[in-house]
């Protein structure tokens, strides 16, 4: 399935049906664990093949509890079709929460430029790394977190799950034993001022409500962004700041219709994607 051509491609013709509980969602993921469980692991095959995107060597990476197995479930593997998809209309993406460089890594390959921001040492290692076997530069890799100013704040890394680690006050509950490190962060609003990016992933656990408190419609008038969104405190915040800035959302809880309601939005990381556009809906033709 995965290493079909044409892989990415059934996925993008399927967005109607991206919201997790229809038929076409459900026997999607229970096709592609089965597929990545033979591809993907301890002892298995550092190189593997993700559809249109061609041949990736990802070493197998543990993370705590988790592990480098995660990052190709079937919410990814969505917005990896979403990049392809949008191969030939963006060209310059910023990848904020960039983990071990699997995105990054996808977005590379499909021809974007890319500058990732990642401010835990070891994935930045592994990062490194995997830009190296796959013969892609570290160009654009930045060691640093971003956030609403510029300057040094506290990171919480939890040992258990590296996954989940994040800047300090960006979660309400963290479980397990954690480490804090004073890591450099860098203002959103400058970097997309001064970027002139098409397109956002931004995955920075729990940090979204802060980063987009500070963004403007102005700044994002030509940058779509893809979020994960981890809580129901976090929904309801970020619906009241676009609402109040008028910045139109598009969530895959609803197949990718556009937000109404707070109950619209995703609130956990199982509900998939949110996109925010000034530009409309997300292009999945």
């Amino acid at each position: 399935m995965i290493t079909k051509a044409d892989f990415l491609d059934s996925i993008r013709k399927n967005f109607v049906f991206h919201q997790r509980g229809t038929t076409w969602f459900n026997q999607t993921e229970i096709n592609i664990i089965k597929e990545i469980d033979k591809l993907h692991g301890i002892g298995k095959s550092e190189l593997l093949t993700l559809g249109e995107v061609g041949n990736l060597n990802f070493p197998y990476f543990e993370m705590g509890s988790i592990d480098s197995v995660k990052l190709f479930g079937i919410d990814e593997l969505i917005l990896f079709s979403f990049y392809y998809a949008n191969r030939n209309r963006y060209k310059k993406t910023l990848d904020l929460g960039a983990n071990i460089g699997l995105h990054t890594l996808v977005m590379k390959k499909l021809g974007f430029q890319v500058t990732a921001y990642e401010p835990d040492s070891v994935h930045l290692a592994q990062i490194k790394k995997v830009m190296k076997l796959n013969d892609l530069g570290t160009d654009g890799l930045i060691p640093k977190a971003i956030s609403d100013k510029r300057g040094t704040m506290d990171y919480i890394r939890i040992l258990g799950n590296t996954t989940g680690s994040h800047l300090l006050g960006s979660k309400e509950e963290v479980y397990g034993a954690t480490e804090t490190v004073s890591v450099e962060v860098e203002d959103i609003l400058e970097v997309l001022t001064e970027g002139n990016f098409d397109f956002v992933k931004m995955d920075v656990e729990g940090h979204e409500v802060v980063l987009l408190n500070r963004i403007t419609p102005q700044s994002i008038a030509t940058t779509d962004i893809m979020l994960e969104i981890g809580s129901e405190k976090n929904a309801k915040d970020i619906f009241k700041i676009l609402s109040d800035k008028k910045i139109p959302a598009y969530a895959q809880k609803t197949n990718w219709a556009q937000v109404e309601s707070v109950q619209d939005l995703p609130s956990h990381h199982t509900h998939g994607s949110l996109f925010l556009s000034m530009q409309g809906p997300p292009n999945w033709n």
